[in-house]
């Protein structure tokens, strides 16, 4: 039998480990390869004496650092010995022993110890070192003393599976049983443990804009492509950059993955700040399941349950279930609001996902999923500055005569995988839709000047096509080489209407026959009426002071703006992966995209909003959009605990048009290019990981919506143009250690100055130099956990936990002096009692009641000049208890 010279000890010479008789054994010897004498272990299957005990013996021998590995989702016997014949370790086991268990599916470039540790995950078996050269692996249900390290993490941040340390980028990634035990279950929510990630306008449950490292929507619906895309399972739920999709309930997620700056090859358009990936949990061939149920002040309450069935044996056919249901009274007080009328901020949250998967053969395999989800509300999140400054949050928004409010999503996707000899092919076919309908005060004021209706819908269609080449080698010892390539097709179609309705507090404020320069001025410094609305050029259009009085008490007087955003893309991508020497790692890749948007709409006018907003016939207009956006990156792994990189990556948002009440006005696309130098390591066997990225973003002919004065000085319309150009630098900072036994820390911080380098012809003036919207220059976050590693009841250990999130100051508009935000930090703490069926935790989240802005919700027409009314806000302090039982 052969013996691989990385084993430099028999086992004999390994300290004693505390293993129980029925334990499964497995010996790893990790050491990169030595010329140094060797002991010869026992011949493959023998037992052994160790400890007192006899046990079967695993070996698994590295010699490398890492190289490409394909192994599909199998028993763990035919896991081991595929990864023995990928690699050319000798791996012995007793089938019997593991023959029922089965394994993910792993691939990527990863060492021996990484693929174990994946191959492991989900089995119920764990990994301990033992010594300095060794591994134990041992099988529940009894306990072992368990060495403390970090394991492993699989992402697909370049579209491939592989250990996020081998990603040449910066990547966060936040994994299911984190997201749980922090109670993150909404996107916003993860932005907050993000560094160089931050939201505004979080007041509905659409109104939700992400900026990554600076880099931010400044258009609004009119955009034709995020700026910073999510994703779910790989398909992007915001294609025109509508917010209706983008922060559903994350409820079963295996993990949350954020690459960081342009991503415009493996992910595609409108992911020139970066992309939020998040992978829900699959079916398995294993029965089991779980039910939460949570409480909390305001009053708050959820239930969750989670059922996974194997329908079928042998893995041919699996089912995973998730439904949810929640009802949140709010924390926003309505002191102006008659108490009949009062529902507070309610909101009613439900949903359900089904997953079916089968693996007909060990290449083959077939996945289909359908989601939905409903919420009802009232009203936004929002509350007036004056009552953020002193620490109370109400509104004054005149809630009566609102309809009951409602957001729905809907997302079916079906994927097939299969396993070439050389390649691997993945079609994905998804679609999905999204409705929001809104209703209620349009004035943001305690009287009724103005009611509005909107409702907005987006309907997505997706088909890509994937090719993943397994690793070969080059002749004349040119290294190893491995590609990926794909073909995607996407169109979207979003719609949106608004409807408004001057109300009687409109009617009343100006007498019958009369208008004055005075009401006019009124009528402007309440946002009624446009900042630009000229009285004398008003006369000078013929359209008299009779006829706006004739028309203030006609409740006819409405404003219907209809308007239709289609957007087709199509797309060739790929990427090759060489590697002339076994440490090194170069990438070169590209994307060539093109964009067709086709917009149609109308203004239908009546009353007095026709004196100022005329109606106009439908308009459709149609452009077409192409970039090439490539990327390149180079990556050295010094050993298996630290590597370098340096990556180019480019991105880009194609144009479109603005519609407005006006008509369209076109605009361009925008790009951005990225300089990215980082490192990744792990320290003190694997008890402490330290990351760290510094980067420079240049951003080019940014789209930003600006006010533009139409109709010779009567009315002020927003249109979108290519404006200015920024530039963003920054840094990601990110340590995670395990000091000792039962204590995990988690701190993640980022530093990023972003601002405009030109833009000398702002609606504000020059703003050259001023800081981009939505781009705080500080974001930390930090967590920690300990859990007493001893049962202080039978089966159940004690866990207590601690949550802070920082974000210094900002503004989300493009003039920071008009409306800026005060930095704000909140803090959550946890404590309760972890047990293999049942976990049961007490908390309070946001504990000092910090009551800080997030957004402005709406300005008025006066408001375009500096007047806000509401600013959105996040929630005050809130108490509860969540219990989750497994089976």
């Amino acid at each position: 039998m052969r013996v691989a010279n990385a084993c430099r000890y028999s086992l004999s010479t390994y300290p004693k480990a505390r293993l129980p008789m029925s334990s499964f054994v497995l010996v790893a010897s990790l050491l990169f390869g030595s010329s140094a004498a060797i002991a010869k272990l026992p011949e493959a299957g023998a037992e052994m004496a160790f400890d007192g005990h006899t046990l079967p013996i695993v070996r698994v021998q590295q010699g490398t650092l890492g190289q490409e590995l394909n192994i599909p989702a199998t028993s763990l016997s035919d896991a081991l010995i595929a990864l023995s014949q990928q690699t050319g370790l000798q791996i012995t086991a007793q089938s019997s022993s593991i023959a029922s268990i089965r394994t993910q599916a792993v691939r990527g470039r990863l060492t021996a110890r990484q693929a174990l540790d994946s191959l492991l995950q989900g089995t119920g078996l764990s990994a301990s070192r033992v010594g300095d050269v060794g591994f134990v692996v041992t099988l529940p249900p009894v306990a072992v003393a368990q060495a403390i390290e970090l394991q492993g993490i699989v992402v697909t941040a370049r579209r491939t599976e592989e250990d996020v340390a081998s990603v040449p980028g910066s990547v966060v990634v936040l994994g299911g049983e984190e997201l749980e035990r922090s109670n993150l279950d909404s996107t916003d929510q993860i932005i907050s443990r993000l560094p160089n990630v931050s939201f505004t306008e979080n007041a509905t449950p659409a109104d939700l804009n992400i900026s990554i490292r600076g880099i931010s929507n400044l258009v609004g619906p009119s955009a034709s492509a995020p700026t910073n895309g999510v994703f779910l399972d790989g398909v992007l739920l915001n294609p025109t950059d509508s917010s209706i999709a983008i922060n559903p309930k994350l409820l079963d997620i295996e993990r949350v993955e954020t690459a960081f700056g342009p991503q415009g090859t493996a992910f595609g358009r409108g992911t020139i700040g970066g992309a939020i990936n998040i992978v829900p949990r699959k079916p398995t061939d294993k029965l089991e399941g779980s039910l939460t149920a949570e409480g909390g002040s305001y009053p708050t309450g959820e239930l969750k349950a989670i059922l996974n069935m194997p329908l079928l044996s042998d893995g041919l056919l699996s089912a995973r279930l998730v439904a949810f249901g929640a009802i949140d009274e709010g924390f926003i007080d309505l002191p102006n609001i008659p108490i009949s009328s009062r529902d507070n901020n309610r909101r009613e949250e439900s949903g359900v996902r089904l997953s079916l998967q089968s693996k007909p053969t060990d290449r083959l395999t077939l996945f289909a999923s359908v989601s939905t989800d409903l919420t009802e509300y009232v009203t936004a999140n929002s509350a007036t500055t004056e009552s953020v400054d002193r620490g109370d949050p109400e509104t004054l928004v005149n809630t009566v005569g609102a309809k009951n409010d409602e957001l729905r999503r809907s997302q079916y996707t079906g994927r097939v995988s299969y396993q070439f000899d050389a390649l691997k092919l993945i079609s994905t076919t998804a679609y999905h839709e999204s409705k929001i309908r809104q209703s209620g005060d349009s004035d943001n004021t305690s009287l009724d000047f103005l009611f509005g209706e909107s409702s907005s819908t987006q309907d997505s269609f997706s088909q890509e096509f994937r090719f993943e080449g397994t690793e070969v080698a080059l002749p004349l010892n040119a290294g190893k080489v491995s590609t990926n390539l794909g073909v995607s097709f996407s169109k979207t179609k979003g719609t949106t209407t608004n409807f408004l309705d001057p109300g009687q507090d409109a009617f009343s404020l100006i007498a019958p026959g009369l208008l004055t320069l005075g009401n006019v001025q009124n009528l402007i410094g309440l946002g009624i009426l446009p900042a630009g609305f000229d009285l004398q050029s008003v006369a000078d259009q013929q359209i008299q002071l009779a006829f706006f009085a004739a028309n203030l008490t006609d409740d006819g007087s409405t404003v219907l703006t209809p308007a239709t955003q289609d957007v087709s893309n199509f797309g060739i991508y790929g990427d090759v992966r060489w590697r002339p020497i076994n440490p090194l790692e170069i990438t070169v890749g590209a994307r060539f995209s093109r964009d067709t948007v086709d917009v149609t709409g109308q203004t239908v006018s009546s009353g007095l909003t026709s004196a100022v907003f005329p109606t106009i016939a439908s308009f459709e207009n149609e452009e077409s959009f192409t970039a090439i956006t490539p990327n390149a990156s180079i990556r050295y792994q010094w050993n298996d605990n630290l590597s370098t990189y340096f990556s180019f990556s480019t991105g880009y948002r194609p144009g479109g048009f603005s519609t407005n009440l006006v008509g369209t006005q076109s605009f361009d696309e925008e790009k951005a290019k990225s300089y990215e130098i980082g490192f990744k390591s792990s320290w003190f066997n694997r008890r402490l990981q330290l990351n760290a990225s510094g980067f420079i973003l240049n951003y080019e002919d940014i789209q930003v919506t600006t006010a533009q004065v139409v109709g010779g000085g009567t009315a002020v319309v927003l249109a979108v143009e290519n404006a200015a150009t920024a530039r963003s630098i920054g840094s990601e900072i990110g340590i995670i250690a395990l000091p000792f036994e039962g204590l995990r820390l988690d701190a993640q911080y980022g530093i990023n100055d972003a601002r405009f380098t030109d833009f000398t012809d702002s609606p504000f003036g020059d703003l050259t130099d001023r800081r981009l919207p939505n781009a705080p220059l500080h974001t930390f976050s930090l967590t920690a956990e300990y859990q007493h590693p001893d049962e202080v009841f039978p089966g159940y250990k004690a866990f207590v936990r601690a949550e802070y999130s920082f974000k210094s100051g900002f503004s989300n508009l493009l003039d920071p002096s008009l409306l800026t935000f005060d930095s704000y930090d909140v803090t959550n703490f946890r404590i309760g009692l972890r047990g293999q069926n049942l976990t049961i935790t007490a908390f309070v989240e946001n504990a000092f009641d910090e009551v800080y802005s997030t957004g402005s919700t709406s300005l008025t027409a006066a408001g375009l000049a500096g007047v806000p009314v509401n600013v959105d806000v996040g929630p005050t302090r809130r108490f509860g208890v969540v219990a989750k039982a497994r089976f």
